[in-house]
């Protein structure tokens, strides 16, 4: 059985060989410490340096970084699978009524006022960017309470995609001369249904990471 010192060792070996996610280290290190401890019991007189050499020499040339790739593949399927899951969500009842309010609700507005559509418009894009700012800074400080780094949270699907739909909005709007109120609402509903669906993903991954791994959040509350 391995000592806490030797366990401290293999997660700064980890470390120092470029494995820089939580998750990915604690999977390492149980792995090396039981492999540790076969060639131990197996060669009495071997030391925990020299099995700890052998073990990692098992790994091949690559070392740790096959396993580093296959575990943030492994987390961007899961977090582009959730960020699917939630946008179908959207479209389910009876959340669904949130989105044709609001859609509906800009292309009343826009037809009865264009100046008051604008200001509804800017609102829902504000609140948008606002809400999943908010999200992921809550989400990145509670992490970085933890003193880890965590592949779910840096390789996730979702993250850019809200501000992606922004663009492509903002883009098709600058290219119009003319768009009609029916436009402005269809775009904008799938906007909203985008940034919902961040929101969620975000959510999502602080109950996943907080679940899994409640030891490195315990000493970070």
């Amino acid at each position: 059985m391995l000592t806490d010192e030797q366990i401290d060792y293999l997660f700064k070996f980890c470390e120092k060989h470029y494995v820089y996610y939580y998750e990915v280290q604690l999977e390492l290190v149980d792995h090396l410490a039981n492999a540790i401890e076969a060639k131990m019991a197996e060669d009495k007189k071997l030391s925990f340096e020299d099995a700890l050499d052998k073990v990692y020499k098992g790994f091949g040339t690559m070392g740790f970084a096959p396993i580093v790739a296959e575990k943030q593949l492994q987390v961007f399927k899961i977090s582009k699978a959730a960020y699917w899951k939630f946008i179908k969500e959207q479209f389910g009842w009876p959340q669904v009524l949130s989105v044709l309010f609001f859609s509906t609700l800009l292309y009343y507005t826009i037809s009865w006022n264009e100046s008051a559509g604008a200001i509804l418009l800017v609102g829902i894009l504000f609140y948008g960017i606002a809400s999943n700012l908010y999200h992921h800074i809550r989400l990145t400080r509670k992490v970085k309470k933890t003193g880890k780094k965590f592949a779910l949270l840096n390789f996730s699907f979702h993250s850019n995609l809200g501000f992606l739909a922004l663009y492509f909005l903002l883009q098709i709007l600058s290219h119009l001369d003319e768009v009609h109120p029916l436009g402005y609402s269809i775009v904008v509903g799938f906007y909203i249904v985008l940034f919902v669906a961040s929101d969620k993903v975000t959510n999502n991954i602080e109950e996943k990471l907080v679940t899994e791994y409640p030891d490195a959040f315990q000493v970070a509350s």
